[in-house]
């Protein structure tokens, strides 16, 4: 018996260190393939070429950071589609190939991976009301070949204008944190100004079983509210800085426990009024977590072919915390699920929060169908609702965020329900590797206060529409410019040009951090 166990051990111990990996190779490609076929009477092949010379390959240390491994860790076909998931899931690597080979040298890992365009242009214009609105953005989600993101932009909105600087870099820190940074700045009287510094770890390997988040925030500035059928209302002055501190133990790959903390200080004072609102406070938190997740890969009518890693599953998290004299001052719970029904992918979402005397609920639900007529249908629903919350929490229904044909404060309310659906698709026609696709749309929505009942009084504003959209398969993930029509149930049109979806089908599942 003792002879049976000893060479069962054996035979474990030489299969465990054959698998183990001595030497990581890094193989990676250009973005365009400069001897691919080609579209029209005229061989364009050349600017592949060009491109693919000004374009700075992922450097390899870039690319290990982003495994689920490591050298000397023993490889499984969980670890390794991990690793080809984690590297497609960066704005800059299209595919992503792990494949092992024993060589006399020892067991290589060979990493290899299409990169993509990172440079990423976001212009966007629309008309509306007789308003003209127009933003200029630029980003590089990749400098360098070093995984870093820089950001810089222009926005004018009829409210104000701003200036918007970004930068940041994933798992740059020790125990591969990231750092970001975001800073926006109105260059009018009226306008808010904020700025973010943000360090954050997730859990990337099976080892993980501490992740983090530490930053702080300040804002200020002249803020506008505003009224139905944006019509100015008063205006008020704020001053916010906040602290926060965060960390949760992994217990295994479900279930999580951690704590968090923050000082904040915001202020609001009324314009022509001597009086002011201030909220002054530390607080404590404690969290659990469950979460319950896998994936399946699916080729994305949104990205124009790319493949995508969904993930399904479900999470559950709660927190709550108490203020420095122990007396309770916060709770939030946040309940979400991803499933695959039939041909049609769902995302749902809920969740209750209160910090103080703000209170707020929510509950959301994503759509996506499989392909239908070289398309599919996306959609969306929201319920939101705040209480005793500051002017800028309200919701405003208008703007591209909620209903494209109407200005951005059409209503305004401490409730709000709208719903988007659209037919995307795109088509075989290909130029300079952009492919041609549209949409057609439809937008509905309303907002109104708490003292007006569940239900709103108002009537519900919409718009029908189309896009025509173009995309690339070679370059950065929502690199998509949308060029659009659309007219509301008035009887009033607009006209746009936009980048990005107007709204994402699914999300990420992940352990959140307790933080009150």
């Amino acid at each position: 018996m003792i002879r049976r166990i000893f060479t069962f051990f054996c035979l474990f111990s030489a299969i465990a260190l054959a698998s183990r990996v001595d030497y990581i190779e890094c193989r990676v490609l250009p973005p365009f393939e400069e001897d691919g076929e080609y579209w029209g009477p005229y061989d364009y092949r050349w600017a592949y070429r060009v491109a693919n010379i000004l374009h700075i390959d992922t450097k390899p240390f870039t690319l290990k950071r982003f495994l689920a491994f490591e050298i000397g860790d023993s490889l499984d076909a969980d670890i390794i589609s991990e690793s080809e998931r984690r590297l497609r899931e960066t704005d800059f690597i299209g595919e992503a190939k792990v494949e092992i080979e024993e060589r006399d040298s020892g067991t290589v890992a060979i990493v290899t991976v299409r990169d993509l365009w990172t440079t990423k242009l976001a212009p966007s214009f629309s008309y509306k009301g007789k308003v003209i609105e127009w933003r200029v953005d630029a980003e590089e989600v990749n400098l360098l070949g070093l995984g870093a993101r820089v950001r810089a932009g222009f926005d004018h909105t009829e409210n104000y204008d701003s200036w918007i600087f970004g930068a940041g870099i994933p798992r740059i820190l020790p125990g591969h944190g990231s750092i970001d940074f975001f800073h926006s700045g109105a260059t009018d009287e009226i306008g808010p100004t904020m700025t973010t510094v943000t360090l954050h770890k997730g859990r990337w390997r099976d080892s993980d079983d501490f992740i983090y988040s530490a930053g702080a925030y300040w804002g200020g500035g002249i803020h506008q509210t505003w009224r139905d059928g944006n019509i100015p209302d008063a205006t008020y002055r704020a001053d916010d800085n906040s602290q926060y501190l965060g960390g949760k133990f992994l217990l295994s790959p479900k279930f999580g426990i951690g704590a968090g903390m923050r000082n904040a200080r915001f202020e609001r004072n009324l314009a022509g009024e001597d009086r002011s609102t201030t909220m002054d406070f530390t607080l404590f938190a404690v969290g659990a977590s469950f979460l319950q997740r896998e994936y399946f890969t699916d080729i994305d009518v949104d990205a124009f072919g790319r493949t995508e890693d969904i993930p399904k599953g479900f999470g559950i998290n709660l927190r709550g915390g108490v203020n420095s004299d122990f007396a309770p001052r916060f709770v939030q719970a946040n309940i979400s699920h991803a499933a695959l029904v039939g041909e049609t992918f769902y995302y749902a979402n809920t969740y209750y929060r209160k910090l103080e005397e703000i209170e707020s609920i929510g509950a959301s639900l994503h759509f996506s169908t499989k392909k239908i007529l070289s398309g599919r249908f996306c959609g969306r629903l929201a319920y939101l609702s705040v209480f005793q919350g500051l002017p800028e929490n309200f919701y405003r229904v208008g703007g591209q965020s909620v209903l494209r044909s109407y200005r951005a404060n059409a209503q305004v309310g401490e409730r709000t329900a709208y719903g988007n659906l659209e037919w995307r698709f795109f088509t075989s026609l290909e130029l300079f590797t952009v492919r041609f696709g549209g949409a057609v749309f439809v937008d509905a929505g309303t907002a109104w206060d708490a003292r007006d009942g569940a239900l709103s009084p108002k009537r519900t504003l919409g718009n029908v529409g189309a896009e025509l959209r173009l995309g690339s398969t070679s370059s950065t993930t929502g690199q998509i410019t949308r060029l659009g029509v659309a007219r509301t149930f008035d009887g009033l049109w607009e006209f746009s040009l936009s980048s990005g979806q107007h709204f994402g089908t699914y999300f990420r599942l992940e352990h959140d951090i307790p933080l009150p």
